[in-house]
């Protein structure tokens, strides 16, 4: 499955969009709790303009590994893209407040 990743990886950063949506799939289809493959594929969502899908996808990658830095930053930039700075609830407040510092006055 790894080869799969790495291949969808190199699509996605060459802006080959659909082949890397495709295979993205293809390894949550036979690892539907790869949070990896969730976490890309809501960055991908929402670079092909579909932000709530992405928005649902990171937080099921958030959901498996809550630890992560990097899922969370994927969701505060979607959050912020929309304007909208409030945590979702599910995320608790310290790494949501370091990603997303509170507006200066």
């Amino acid at each position: 499955m790894g080869n799969f990743f790495h291949l969808a990886m190199e699509h996605h950063q060459a802006g080959r969009l659909d082949l890397a949506e495709v295979l993205y799939r293809k390894i949550l289809d036979d690892d539907p709790h790869d949070a990896d493959a969730l976490n890309l594929l809501g960055v991908l969502a929402q670079e092909l303009g579909r932000p709530e899908q992405a928005i649902e996808y990171i937080e099921q990658a958030i959901a498996l590994n809550p630890g992560s830095p990097a899922y969370l930053v994927n969701l505060g930039e979607i959050y912020r893209a929309r304007g909208n700075i409030d945590r979702p609830s599910g995320i608790s407040a310290r790494p949501w407040n370091w990603i997303l510092p509170a507006p200066r006055p």
